[in-house]
């Protein structure tokens, strides 16, 4: 009934994007050219969307002598501020405001000439007849400096500018961050489009590396707040999609949310529960822990598993790791604490993972007996056992031979279980039972029956005689639900996951944690290594202001961003530590690092040379989510 309601909502109303299993990604058109710095940028309508339509503005100097008779006659009178004859006869006499000048056409071909190399995407046919006057030689300054340039001053030059008005660009919003939306000039090079850079003809032809391999749901809302919302002149709407392709490696692209515009690509509204998985799980406590204690040590088939688990594993089948595994004909991944973990640092998984909907029997129903939560006391004898065979198959390996070597280690493990043996029976007795109610409470409703209501306000639900419902990640459901929000915080790179390799190949996961982590633990990290590809874009996690844009040595291109106390500690999530122990000594602050001070520094390292969004220079203010920079072979981030 809700999902008949929600396809009669306005388009407007429909928040969510849902990209199906086999989409396909757009990418966009290879760029027509590229504007070099110093190129004017007039702004001719939206400037939020990824792509937007600028007009260029050029500004050139003509040698003085263009603009003078054979005679070299003198352009100005004896009283000041007073012009007599104007320029060659072409230009009016107005001192301290615009004025035009008419170009000939052997001005034209020395302008091509000059200036061709510089800015290749300029013809001869671009340049109007009639231009701006911005300076004029000696002792005549037509008009204050613009945004677009600053005039020559140079009495043997003067300075003329023109806007292309019949000739659009189409180019990165990347590369005018730094203009805030305000004209300007260009920092740096940028790659620019004739025509609007997305189309569905540019769908890549192989289908492996582009198409979908699991459906993602997006919100609108998200997407433009962290730019990655492009309209093209039909006013069309494409979102840019993270998701993984067939190979489940991570691909990036388009896709046009016009209605039936593109297969597999649905907008809907939370409403329609796109992306969601319903489960019912009918396995007892007993079978559960017993084939998930199977599954750690890889003896459980792929038949045995439950419904649940069969959708875990196609979820964690996409992470990372196990595509890597899979090449090295390794075993499926496991529902271990290090491959969960995995699967959340991907938000792709972490987002099927969210949207399991499992219907179960709840912790808070039981028997007086507890009959459903004895099941797991007889896995204990087997899981001894278990251990013990592991342990043995180990000491034989070792060549360990020794009687009374063997008969400790396996006393200790005797030892270990009746602990554990011990704690879960306190465990039930004192945590369990006090809290089950579900029972007293389902029959007290169905003693006492809800009463009739206003025909407009829906009856409430009893809860289930046999102690089933249906449950649902909740931090999942507030971020699916959730209305436009303001977020301070914006990940360094889209979908960041921490290096799991050293610089030398070596395989040390801890190596690019926080703290005492190098060199056995005698050597501190003070950052983070995330790993990323060479050119991955990297984006300002806060507000705040660059206050160095250098080289430093052996970390490369450094950024360093300044940003309020207040705003970082607001964003600080709640984290777990992964590694600790001898060698491996990971902490979130330092002793004498001040929590409370009013300003911290994010310092970005390892940053790549010659792709750079331009901008970065010392003094530039950054918003949180401004695509910055991009990564030369790693990137490393410090607050200090």
């Amino acid at each position: 009934m809700k999902r008949a309601l929600a396809d009669g909502l306005l388009e407007s109303e429909k928040t969510i994007i849902l990209v199906e299993k086999e989409a396909q990604l757009v990418k966009a058109a290879k760029p027509a050219g590229c504007l070099s710095p110093g190129v004017g940028i007039h702004f001719t309508d939206n400037t939020e969307n990824y792509y937007i339509k600028i007009k260029p503005v050029y500004t050139f100097n003509l040698p003085a002598r263009f603009f003078y008779t054979s005679n070299a006659q003198s352009v100005f009178g004896t009283e000041i501020d007073k012009v007599v004859n104007g320029i060659n006869g072409k230009i009016p006499a107005k001192k301290d405001a615009s004025q035009s000048y008419t170009l000939t056409a052997s001005e034209k071909k020395y302008l091509m000439l000059m200036y061709h190399s510089r800015y290749p995407e300029l013809t001869e046919e671009d340049i109007p007849d009639k231009v701006e006057l911005v300076s004029g030689g000696k002792e005549q300054d037509t008009r204050l400096p613009s945004v677009y340039s600053e005039p020559a001053n140079n009495e043997d030059f003067f300075t003329i500018r023109f806007m292309l008005e019949n000739k659009l660009y189409w180019i990165e919003l990347d590369n005018v961050l730094h203009l805030q939306g305000e004209d300007g000039q260009l920092n740096s090079s940028a790659s620019y489009w004739h025509d609007f850079p997305l189309s569905l003809a540019n769908i890549p032809t192989e289908e492996d590396k582009n198409t979908v391999l699991s459906s993602r749901t997006l919100s609108l809302n998200a997407l433009a707040h962290d730019g990655l919302i492009a309209i093209d002149e039909d006013n069309t709407t494409w979102v840019k999609v993270t998701a993984l392709d067939k190979q489940s490696l991570m691909i990036h692209g388009w896709v046009n949310i016009k209605d039936n515009a593109q297969a597999h690509i649905k907008r809907c509204s939370p409403w329609h529960w796109p992306g969601f998985e319903t489960i019912e799980e009918k396995a007892s406590i007993g079978e559960l822990s017993n084939k998930i204690g199977k599954n750690k040590v890889a003896k459980l088939d792929l038949e045995d598993y439950t419904p649940a688990m069969h959708a875990l594993h196609q979820i964690l089948t996409g992470t990372l790791i196990y595509s890597t595994q899979r090449k090295k004909g390794l075993p499926p991944p496991t529902f271990t604490e290090r491959d969960l973990k995995e699967a959340l640092r991907r938000s792709w998984a972490a987002e099927r993972i969210g949207h399991l909907l499992v219907k179960y029997e709840s912790e808070w129903y039981a028997d007086e007996a507890l009959s459903k939560w004895n099941e797991v006391d007889e896995l204990f004898e087997e899981e001894r056992q278990q251990k013990k065979e592991m342990i043995e198959a180990g000491l034989n390996e070792l060549g360990i031979t020794q009687p009374y070597l063997r008969d400790y280690v396996f006393k200790l493990v005797d030892e270990a279980f009746k602990y554990i043996q011990t704690n879960w029976k306190i465990e039930k007795e004192q945590r369990i039972k006090p809290s089950l109610w579900w029972k007293e409470v389902a029959q007290a409703q169905a003693q006492n029956p809800t009463a009739d209501t206003d025909a407009n306000t829906p009856k409430l639900s009893n809860l289930s005689a046999d102690g089933k419902a249906w449950f649902i990640h909740p931090v999942a459901m507030v971020d699916y639900f959730n209305i436009e929000t303001t977020k301070l915080w914006h990940e360094p790179l889209e979908n960041p996951q921490r290096t799991f390799f050293n610089s030398k190949k070596s395989k040390f996961p801890w190596n690019g944690a926080f703290g005492f982590v190098r060199n056995e633990g005698n050597k501190s990290h003070a950052g983070l290594d995330l790993f990323a590809k060479i050119g991955t874009p990297c984006f300002a996690c806060l507000d705040g202001e660059i206050v160095k844009a250098r080289g430093e040595g052996s970390y490369g291109n450094v950024i360093v961003l300044k940003v309020k106390g207040d705003d970082l500690r607001a964003s600080r999530n709640d984290y777990t530590l992964e590694f600790s122990g001898k060698g491996k000594n990971e902490f979130v602050q330092a002793s004498d690092f001040d929590i409370n001070s009013d300003y911290f520094y994010i310092r970005y390292c390892h940053l790549h040379e010659d792709l750079k969004v331009s901008g970065i220079q010392k003094g530039t203010k950054v918003k949180a989510g401004d695509h910055r920079l991009y990564i030369r072979h790693r990137k490393c981030e410090r607050a200090s």
